[in-house]
Order: structure tokens, then C-alpha cells, then sequence
């Protein structure tokens, strides 16, 4: 493979609601040092505009893809384009129904990295929803506020990506962590973003990053004894999420945040891997 080019087109597949795949037509519309950007043809006509993208993979390049990286270790890189995929679709917004308390914004596929299986794109792919200011496809998201939701979310995700290489690709483990601590270290991705932006200095993207993790686990806090740590089905409420998010952050300040490398460095599961 080389770099994908802006204007270059391809087809995805990508999970939909219906659990089954939709083909995906997209072009590149940004290219950065880490990440190439496409966006879906369906996706609303003049809703993203070239700085838009360009100010997101400038984030990416500069402090969520150093910062992860540097702590839990490094992405794969199968389909050798040296970036990863950010596509931006249509079928995201469809994953939420109309008038949900929430949104996905976005999700990365493990599948993906594990070419051959069906639905694999064969490559590092992070899928996140599109501006839709007339609800066309879910409930509506002006362009703002899918800029201001999509940085914190890819951190998380681009977390799970490195998870995923350390744990499966590197090591031979034969299926992800536990879906509690899985998505507790991938909550401490965006807090190991946040403390970065801490570090320099700049207390807006601080707030961008450790917000998310501060509802959910103020959801926690509300009443501890009713949210079981250990995630009992789905992905977990947000309740869960939070006490997943305090117990790794918790160990983190214990152990040091080298903890974070052993985590995810391991096939170790669950509260073995702990």
C-alpha cells in the first residue's frame, strides 16, 4: 500500500445497526502525518470544511496519537499506509434511535485487524458519526458540536486500536480483555490526553478530554452500591464505565502510570490480568 491521496476513493464496509454491513463509498478529503481522513459520499452536502479536518488531524498528530502511543505502546499497521483511518459516515448516526439519552460518536472494530474475517476492512479504521444539522439519519449534530465531541472519543478509541495490537496481534491472545477493564484503560486514554493538555498549560482541551470521564464517574458516585464494577452485559451504562474509569485510575495512582503498559501488554483477562 502507499498514502492515500486527497480525492482518492474507497469502499468500507461498516457495522450498521442491523449488526450486518453497509458498503461505504468515501473519499479522502484530509491527510496528515498519522491520519488519513475520509468521509462518506452520503454525508450531507458543505457540513465539513477542509480546516475542519485539518484542525482535527493536527490534533491527532501533535498530542492524542504521542500521548497514547507513548504510554501504551505502538498501533499496527497492516495495511501499511503509516496512519490510521478516520472515516467519517452516515451509519454511525444510525447506530443511535431518534430521541436516545446519548449518541455513539464513534467506534473502532477489532475486527479490522484480523483480515479474512468477514466485515474486515484489513487496516486501522476509527468510524465516527457526521454533522447532520437536519436529523436526516438520527437525531440532528451540527458540525460544533461533532468537532467538540470527536477529539475525546478518538483518544478513547485510538486506545482500544493499541490495545488490540498489543494484546492480539503482538502477543497471541485469543480475544479482547474484559469488557470492564478494557473500557476502563481506554477511559484513561482520554485522561492521559488530559494531562498532557494539563501539563502545557491550555485548561480548555484539559476540559475537552477529562470531562466525559468526570459524568461518568460522578454516575458512579451517585449510588456505588448499585453499579457492579464488573460489566454484566453490552458495553456497560455509564455508571459502570465510571467505576471501570476510577479503578484503573486508582491503580494508576498506586503503581504509576508504567502500570498502563503492563494492562495492556499481557493476555492476561480481567481481574487475572490485575
Amino acid at each position: 500500500s502507499s498514502v492515500p491521496a486527497v480525492g482518492d476513493e474507497r469502499t468500507f464496509r461498516v457495522l450498521n445497526a442491523n449488526r450486518d454491513f453497509d458498503d461505504v463509498s468515501a473519499v479522502v478529503r484530509h491527510v496528515s502525518r498519522q491520519a488519513v481522513f475520509y468521509v462518506d459520499r452520503s454525508t450531507p452536502e458543505g457540513v465539513f470544511e477542509e480546516a475542519d479536518l485539518a484542525e482535527l488531524g493536527a490534533l491527532f498528530d501533535r498530542t492524542i496519537h504521542p500521548a497514547i502511543t507513548d504510554r501504551f505502546g505502538s498501533e499496527s499497521d497492516l495495511d501499511a499506509n503509516d496512519r490510521i483511518v478516520v472515516l467519517f459516515t452516515p451509519t454511525v448516526n444510525a447506530l443511535t434511535p431518534r430521541g436516545a439519552d446519548g449518541f455513539v460518536a464513534g467506534f473502532f472494530y477489532g475486527v479490522d485487524l484480523l483480515p479474512g474475517q468477514g466485515g474486515s476492512n484489513g487496516g486501522e479504521v476509527f468510524y465516527a458519526l457526521v454533522p447532520d444539522p437536519l436529523g436526516r439519519f438520527s437525531d440532528a449534530h451540527t458540525v460544533q458540536e461533532v468537532l467538540r465531541v470527536m477529539p475525546p472519543v478518538l483518544a478513547h478509541e485510538f486506545t482500544h486500536m493499541v490495545h488490540f495490537n498489543q494484546r492480539v496481534l503482538l502477543r497471541g491472545a485469543t480475544s479482547s480483555d474484559a469488557v470492564w477493564l478494557s473500557e476502563g484503560v481506554a477511559q484513561m486514554g482520554e485522561e492521559v490526553v488530559a494531562r498532557t493538555f494539563a501539563a502545557a498549560g491550555d485548561a480548555d482541551r484539559l476540559e475537552m478530554f477529562r470531562n466525559g470521564n468526570r459524568v461518568r464517574a460522578r454516575r458512579f458516585l451517585a449510588d456505588p452500591p448499585a453499579v457492579s464494577l464488573l460489566i454484566g452485559t453490552g458495553q456497560g451504562s455509564l455508571a459502570e464505565r465510571g467505576a471501570g474509569w476510577l479503578f484503573v485510575l486508582w491503580l494508576v495512582d498506586q503503581l504509576g502510570e508504567g502500570v498502563l503498559d503492563r494492562l495492556v501488554g499481557t493476555t492476561r483477562t480481567g481481574s487475572a490480568n490485575v
